[in-house]
């Protein structure tokens, strides 16, 4: 009896890839059982998950990496975290980033108030809002920016691409000319 790869069975295995003999003995109810719940299990995390918006309320939108705020129609977005370095944080942020720019004419200010550090991994996911935010005829701007990230931004010459202004008052106003 051979276990079909499409039951995703290698992925059960926790201590090395057993020998043909030992997956044999796993019984397919059982693989069909654990497959299912494994596909359910990632439905209900699907379904389950926010889906961000400019549309309606903001107060109904849940964000894991971001706190968004409506002034007078500009999406003013802050870090809730103050590093962000690792893999996940970077794309929960990029999910919620990207989410707020489906819109065409949006208009987003940064606040980077209280970011400490800044990966080179999330650079580029700012590199690719201003791309998508650019290409709907929208607007965004980064603000309050630590020097420490501030010399990251002029090293990489990033502070040629975007626009970035001292204070939340001034990058609003340049967003609403």
């Amino acid at each position: 009896m051979t276990i079909p790869h499409k039951m995703g069975a290698s992925a059960f295995w926790w201590r090395g890839s057993p020998s043909r003999a030992n997956k044999a003995k796993i019984p397919n109810y059982f693989l069909i059982y654990i497959y299912s719940y494994r596909m359910l299990w990632a439905a209900h995390f699907a379904l389950n998950q926010a889906v961000p918006s400019l549309h309606g309320d903001m107060d109904m939108t849940e964000y894991r990496r971001v706190k968004v705020t409506m002034t007078e129609g500009v999406a003013v977005v802050s870090f809730t975290d103050r590093k962000i370095l690792d893999a996940t944080a970077i794309e929960e942020l990029a999910k919620d980033l990207f989410a707020l720019c489906e819109n065409d004419g949006v208009k987003i200010v940064s606040d980077f108030v209280g970011l400490e550090f800044l990966s080179a991994a999330a650079l580029n996911k700012l590199i690719i809002l201003d791309k998508m935010i650019r290409r709907r005829s929208g607007k965004l701007a980064f603000c309050n920016i630590r020097p420490e990230i501030m010399e990251t931004f002029e090293i990489t010459r990033l502070d040629k691409l975007f626009i970035i202004k001292m204070s939340l008052s001034e990058a609003l106003q340049w967003i609403r000319e």
